[in-house]
């Protein structure tokens, strides 16, 4: 899969009313969750806090390919021949 097509991928996915629902429901629950965690419970509180983490990870993953993928339009942009050319005719 090309880097644009994976770009184009993820901000659908991050794009999708259902998928930003999801994951926005998920972190709540992990913070309620977190929060209802006893003060004794440090390993319980640790746990909890990791799977905020990992659903951090998977969003921030996706911008990442979304920014990946801008930066490969950018990079082609400006090794397209075309605009070589209208830059070195200038």
């Amino acid at each position: 899969m090309s880097i644009e097509a994976r770009a184009d991928a993820a901000l659908r996915v991050l794009s999708d009313p259902v998928v930003k629902e999801a994951i926005e429901s998920y972190k709540a629950a992990i913070i309620e969750q977190w929060a209802a965690t006893p003060a004794r419970d440090a390993e319980g509180r640790e746990w909890v806090w990791r799977h905020f983490k990992v659903a951090e990870g998977f969003e921030e993953m996706l911008k990442g390919f979304i920014t990946a993928g801008k930066m490969e339009k950018i990079k082609s942009l400006q090794s397209n021949p075309v605009i070589d050319w209208f830059k070195r005719a200038a």
